[in-house]
């Protein structure tokens, strides 16, 4: 939903703020461990505070659904969904 997105683009300038860096280096290639750190909290944050799929977190965070889902098994955050592990 429209409000999911907007709590999921807050969770990331807000994390962005915290961390430091731009939401252009959020969004963007970098492997930077600062970067890492800054983008798994947000995915982790939006996957907690929203109903979204990996897949839309993914289009959010402009990454692959694999990589959400590398993200929220760091710190074992992964909701019950269609053959996912809970």
């Amino acid at each position: 939903t429209n409000d999911d997105i907007a709590v999921v683009t807050l969770i990331q300038t807000e994390t962005c703020a915290r961390f430091e860096i731009s939401f252009a280096k959020m969004l963007g290639p970098s492997r930077r461990k600062a970067v890492v750190a800054a983008r798994y909290e947000a995915i982790r944050a939006a996957r907690e505070k929203t109903k979204l799929s990996m897949p839309k977190l993914g289009v959010l965070f402009n990454r692959d659904h694999s990589t959400i889902l590398h993200a929220l098994g760091r710190k074992g955050i992964r909701r019950s969904e269609g053959g996912e592990t809970p």
